[in-house]
């Protein structure tokens, strides 16, 4: 109501309509989940977020928040996001929604906030092969190392494959470098003591990294083929055969060569002896 002043004299208003006013608190917070859940993601893994409101409220949209320094990066008009994971930088991500009450949006209080970390893709390891990739002889030892390209003293674990199936090292003529859990150990080698035709295949490896309890895999190495090649129980007899032929020919081109010239030098000393002779005894005379 109001007053006004009529003829030096104070008049009331009749009072006016009423308002009631209803405070209510904000919604409460939704719940923000991920998945899939790591401890740590690879750069160029996709993550999907997604922003769960509690129930019993009508719901007007959702607003989920990339967030970098405190500040909201980017929002997305969505209860669920699916982006892939690029960049050097770990960002935090949470979510609010809007409710409807008494016809009215109202923001609800910020979601949890989760925060992602990711590494670099490992790099491939290097297979090695001693002896040098070649035809293997059957029978011949064998040692196949993987060499690991990444620098991080994380605890690694080695895979060995053979035509694309990863190698069973239950079998007695495998044997695997032994590698203790926590082993910062860059390589890892496969023995095969007697190399045979049931070896021969294209062969490669891989290996994973420790990063806070997630086993990051790394690409496999480059692919060998190995081949086996059967020993020939000849070999040495003929190897001897070649040897002596090869030093026979050169023999025999020298006899060859000399033999005619030794004749005539034979004739000249022959022809000559006699005159010497000759001639000596004329001086003594």
């Amino acid at each position: 109501m109001y007053w006004i002043l009529q003829s030096g004299q104070e008049i009331q208003s009749p009072r006016s309509n009423s308002i009631s006013v209803v405070r209510t608190e904000s919604p409460q917070p939704p719940v923000l989940s991920v998945q899939p859940q790591f401890p740590v993601y690879i750069q160029g893994e996709e993550v999907t977020f997604t922003c769960s409101a509690p129930g019993g409220l009508a719901r007007a949209g959702y607003e989920l928040y990339e967030e970098i320094g405190g500040q909201d990066l980017n929002v997305h008009l969505s209860h669920r996001h699916t982006f892939k994971l690029k960049g050097k930088t770990a960002r935090g991500n949470s979510c609010t929604y809007w409710a409807l009450v008494s016809g009215r949006k109202i923001r609800s209080q910020r979601s949890n906030s989760i925060f992602l970390e990711w590494t670099d893709p490992l790099p491939p390891p290097v297979l090695d092969i001693n002896p040098p990739p070649r035809a293997v002889y059957e029978g011949e030892p064998l040692l196949i190392s993987c060499l690991s390209s990444s620098s991080s003293n994380m605890e690694k674990r080695f895979h060995f494959y053979r035509d694309g199936v990863e190698m069973d090292f239950s079998n007695e003529e495998s044997q695997q470098s032994s590698r203790e859990p926590g082993d910062p150990s860059p390589d890892a080698a496969l023995r095969i003591p007697q190399f045979n035709s049931n070896h021969s295949g294209e062969f490669a490896c891989s290996y994973e990294e420790n990063m806070k309890g997630r086993w990051i895999p790394s690409p496999y190495s480059q692919k060998v083929n190995l081949t086996v090649q059967p020993r020939d129980s000849s070999g040495p007899v003929l190897m001897y055969v070649r040897l002596a032929f090869v030093l026979l020919i050169p023999l025999i081109l020298l006899v060859y060569y000399y033999h005619p010239r030794m004749k005539r030098v034979w004739k000249s000393e022959e022809a000559f002896q006699p005159q010497e002779s000759k001639e000596e005894t004329e001086f003594i005379n």
